[in-house]
Parts: structure tokens; sequence; C-alpha cells
């Protein structure tokens, strides 16, 4: 349970936010147990000051996070990023951030140090608006960064204990955005990733070397009925990564399909997810085969 405090200030040409988050964390330290007095707990609270400045030709974004709860020495985070147009359409942005996490209560151990990330990001952008095209790289350290490490042929997560890694690593995307053809849209874009992990070397748990993501649709308004359709399908394709166990799962293209329909401030969604029924392995006991559907309606009724 937490409780989220914010205030914005938009009324000049620096703009910033003070927010504070305080509450309490639980978790049952014995799932199987028909006590339900068996858990841990801990208060925390945040306290970020963010500021967006508008200078003539360049937005410098900061942020500053102090962080405190019962268990752990207090600590805090920091971001820094600019925006700088270069010519007519093209933009450059760059931003640097430190930041670190104390373990969760459900993966503390004994011994273990707080996870510490050192990160960046480099953009180019071009933006013709209904079209833009951007290349970025995103790269970091990880130092002390928290995995799980399973005993040989565990089968659950009781049979894991957390440890500390230190990781470095480099992302290089590409995307394509077609925000407005007539009336289709369309989205594609493509990542690798470079790492090195003391323990792992370069084939890292949880981190897929390649990625490609496309998707698209097309709108259309109805003027006899008023009504906004959008038919739209995405489809991924990721080289599923290793397993903390070290397992080599399945990569398949993942497609996906669904409609809205929008009355005035009211719409109705479906979507079929994984359309084609594939069978899709996940890390560490998890994992699903088939097809499934949601659907729902969103209704703006507040400005």
């Amino acid at each position: 349970t937490y409780i989220d405090i914010s205030f914005l200030n938009s009324a000049h040409s620096t703009i910033w936010e003070i927010s504070a988050v305080g509450g309490n964390d639980k978790v049952d330290i014995n799932l199987y147990s028909e006590n339900k007095t068996d858990y841990i707990s801990r208060d925390f609270g945040h306290l970020t000051f963010s500021t967006l400045t508008k200078l003539a030709r360049v937005d410098l974004f900061s942020m500053v996070r102090l962080r405190a709860n019962e268990t752990s020495n207090p600590t805090g985070d920091a971001s820094l990023g600019i925006s700088l147009p270069l010519f007519e359409k093209w933009k450059f942005m760059t931003s640097v951030g430190w930041h670190n996490r104390d373990p969760k209560l459900w993966e503390d151990a004994p011994g273990l140090k707080r996870e510490e990330q050192l990160t960046g990001n480099t953009t180019l952008m071009f933006d013709a608006g209904k079209t833009k095209l951007s290349t970025s790289v995103n790269f970091g350290r990880l130092s002390n960064g928290l995995y799980f490490d399973f005993r040989p042929g565990s089968q659950s997560w009781l049979e894991s204990s957390p440890a500390n890694d230190n990781i470095r690593f480099a992302d290089f995307n590409l995307k394509a955005d077609f925000k407005k053809i007539g009336p289709f849209y369309a989205l594609v874009s493509g990542t690798y990733r470079v790492i090195d992990s003391d323990r792992y070397g370069n084939r890292a748990p949880y981190s897929p070397r390649w990625q490609v993501y496309g998707r698209g649709g097309v709108k259309y308004f109805i003027n006899r009925y008023q009504v906004n359709v959008r038919l739209f399908g995405d489809v991924s394709f990721t080289e599923q990564p290793l397993s903390y166990r070290m397992e080599e799962l399945n990569t398949t293209a993942i497609f996906n399909w669904g409609y809205n329909l929008s009355l005035k401030d009211m719409t109705f969604y479906y979507i079929m997810h994984n359309a084609t029924g594939q069978i899709v392995e996940q890390p560490e006991f998890y994992g699903y085969t088939g097809w499934y559907h949601s659907w729902g309606i969103n209704w703006k009724f507040l400005d």
C-alpha cells in the first residue's frame, strides 16, 4: 500500500514538479502456511523533484529523488537530459542517469548488496510531422545487479537464492514511425543488444540479443453513424533469452490483431493475442500455449 502526493507548476518557462510517496511493503514468508500472520514488512518513502526548462533552442530536464526505508541506508537517484534541434526537422537528444535499488523483501538475503545503475542514452531523430525516423543507443553498467542463482537441476523458485552480478550493456535501436499515410499508419523498429556479465559472459539471462517489432492499421470515420473505426495488428519477433537455469527457449513470432469502435467519448475494443496459436516458452516455469482474447470499454467521462 502507498500514497502519492504531487504538485505541478507549469506557469513559467521552467516546469517543475514535487512528488512525495510513502507506504508499507508486506510479503508472506511462508506461502504454504495456513497461518496468514507469517509475513515481514517495512515502511518506505520517496521525495522527487523534477524540472523541465525550455530555453530558446534547448530543452533541459533534471530529476533528483531521495529514497529511504527502514531496512536500508537512505539513498538517491539523479538524471539529466538535453534536447537540441540541429537543423530543420532534425533533433539530437542525450541523457545520463544514476539509479539504484535495494533488494525487495522477497528477494533479500544475507550479504546481498544494493544494485547501482549508471545509464545513458543518445538519440538522433528526423521529424517530418507525419513521419519520424530515429536511431538511438542505450548503454550502461549495473554494479551488483540482482539476479537469482538456481541450483543445478532445480524445478522450483524455492531452490534458488538472490545474488549479485556486474553487467555492461549497449542497445542499438532503429525506428520508423509513419503516423498517417492516407487512412493507414505503421511503425517498424529493431534492436540489437551487446552485453557482458561477470557471471554469464555475453549470454546473460533475461537479455535477448535482438528484437524486431512492427505494427500497422487503418482508421476510418463512418459519418452516417458518427463512429470512428480502427483496425490494427502487430507482430513481435524476439530472441528468447536464456533462463537463470541456462535453458535454451524457443524463438517465435507473435501476431496480435484487434479493432476499436469509438462513439464520442466511449470506445469499445477487442484484441486477439497470439492469433496464430504459437507455443511460447518463458524462463523459470512460466509460459503459455495458444491464443486468447480480451475486450472492454473505455469511457472518458471527465475532461
